[in-house]
């Protein structure tokens, strides 16, 4: 008699046991089918910014760019095609991106900051002839609006 509640409580447990491994593969597979329907713009963390150019001698001008995280980096679309911005810095304030330039026989940085709390950004362009002057640099700046 024993024996046979033995056998019966394992046969139970075996059979709750498929019950439940089916379900979790079920769970597995619908979360799986969920997620290729997601778009990939939701998964991915982008600042549209607007900046105006007075402080590089362009008054009234306005540079709009948008920041797009791919993992660690961001990318801008501009007229002269994508810019690959690399992450140097982040904390759950900030975010310090650069990108190197070399424009025919100058080469330099442009510096991002992105500020998560109040959502300003600057941008620094620094050339290598900069260096003496380097306190001297005016960056560009705005506001951003985090999609």
């Amino acid at each position: 008699m024993n024996s046979k509640i033995s056998r019966l409580s394992f046969h139970t447990f075996a059979s709750n046991l498929k019950i439940y491994s089916s379900a979790n593969l079920i769970m597995k597979y619908v979360f799986l089918i969920c997620s290729l329907f997601l778009p990939v713009t939701a998964l991915s963390e982008s600042y549209l910014c607007a900046a105006e150019l007075s402080a590089l001698d362009l008054p009234g001008e306005v540079e709009i760019k948008e920041y797009t995280r791919v993992g660690r980096a961001f990318v801008v679309e501009n007229k002269f095609g994508p810019s690959d911005f690399k992450l140097i810095y982040e904390s759950s304030t900030d975010i310090l991106l650069y990108e190197p330039i070399q424009l025919d026989i100058e080469a330099g940085f442009l510096i991002v900051s992105i500020n998560k709390i109040d959502n300003s950004f600057s941008e620094y362009y620094i050339k290598s002839n900069d260096v003496a002057t380097l306190k001297k640099i005016q960056p560009a700046g705005g506001k951003c609006l985090r999609k």
